[in-house]
């Protein structure tokens, strides 16, 4: 918040720059914003961690399902059960403080927080076509299964 308020006082920028600062500043101190961005990043800790487990070598097509699967219930809870940043940013929106830094309700009816249920049932059901619907069937061979993804057909080689 330094950075924004001496932007803001130097005399080596012109009003239209030291607005823009004083802008950005009101942005992001924000209880919307806050709310924001704490929804986002806990939903992309959630991501980054499957993500990382998917591109482990070693994981099977169960296995990579079930994590999905678990990803899936996480992201169904969490409207109930918010994460680690959300419950950081609700607590400082209470408080209208953050960290040190005063927050305020911007209280424009254009520009709400993101609907936290809204926002999860669309990742999960983004996340749940991921995931297969009935058991994996292999040949005898092992060289091709046939995976029934909401009632598609697909071949996979393995």
């Amino acid at each position: 918040m330094k950075n924004f308020y001496e932007a803001r006082q130097s005399s080596s920028r012109d009003q239209k720059e030291k607005s823009r600062y004083e802008g950005l500043q009101r942005k992001i101190t924000s209880t919307e914003f806050v709310l924001d961005l704490a929804l986002i990043c806990d939903a992309l800790q959630e991501l980054s961690e499957l993500s990382l487990e998917l591109q482990d070598r070693s994981i099977d097509l169960y296995a990579a399902n079930q994590k999905i699967k678990a990803l899936v219930q996480v992201f169904k809870e969490r409207p109930i059960t918010p994460g680690p940043y959300y419950e950081m940013a609700a607590t400082a929106v209470e408080r209208l403080q953050f960290q040190g830094v005063a927050l305020h309700t911007s209280g424009r009816v254009n520009d709400p927080p993101i609907d936290v249920t809204a926002f999860y049932t669309k990742l999960h059901k983004s996340n749940e076509k991921n995931c297969w619907t009935a058991k994996t069937q292999t040949l005898r061979n092992g060289r091709v299964c046939s995976i029934r993804n909401n009632g598609q057909v697909t071949s996979v080689r393995i």
